[in-house]
């Protein structure tokens, strides 16, 4: 389609190239050319197309612009997966799941556990996924005591799992992950044992890719 729209010179009229060119990412030169020569682009008259020698050359710079847009797109922050305050003893407590992640090889996970003392003994939070959207599948695990700690683990869609796997739901063991299952949704079950005190928190970030 952007193949007709410059053979024709369809695209001179498109007021995208007009932003292009006031930004100075597309060339200029005087008027002239016709729809089976078409010209550069020209601001006064709106005119962009494919120069009958050099071929989609201007286009160029507009391409150069869309490798940075993608790229920084891909370097966008981690997505926040829970964050929590824990106090009194809960078991399984599900937080709001995450979607849109596509279809991801890999999945940096990042936790942060906030310590205030007190007479709990111990928190646990569970990365899960899911393939069919119903089923949720522990793949991490993050076991805490009576300590402050910041981790991370990677875990990895692309390695082969040959022999099925056995779901579990909140019951992975400790400080342990799952490799080769990512789904495109994500979520935290978390259960804790005794009474955190008050600004106990715990965090989960991702960054798929």
């Amino acid at each position: 389609m952007l193949h007709k729209m410059f053979k024709t010179g369809a695209a001179r009229t498109s007021p995208i190239w007009a932003n292009f060119a006031i930004a100075g990412l597309l060339p200029r030169s005087p008027l002239g050319g016709t729809a089976s020569k078409p010209r550069f682009f020209n601001k006064n008259k709106g005119g962009f197309g494919v120069h009958p020698k050099r071929g989609y050359g201007a286009v160029a710079p507009f391409m150069g612009l869309l490798a940075i847009l993608l790229l920084a797109a891909n370097s966008a922050q981690a997505t926040s997966l829970c964050n929590v305050s824990i106090t009194t003893a809960q078991t399984g407590v599900i937080q709001t799941a995450v979607a849109g992640f596509g279809k991801p090889q890999a999945l940096s996970i990042q936790a942060k556990f906030a310590y205030v003392a007190s007479a709990a003994t111990s928190a646990d939070v569970y990365v899960q996924t899911t393939i069919d959207g119903i089923n949720w599948v522990d793949i991490a695990n993050f076991h805490y005591t009576t300590s402050s700690a910041l981790q991370l683990v990677n875990v990895s869609g692309m390695n082969p799992v040959t022999v099925p796997a056995n779901f579990t739901d909140g019951s992975i063991a400790a400080n342990t992950v799952l490799q080769g299952i990512l789904g495109d949704q994500f979520r935290c079950k978390i259960t804790s044992v005794g009474t955190y005190g008050a600004g106990t928190t715990l965090a989960i970030d991702i960054k798929a890719r």
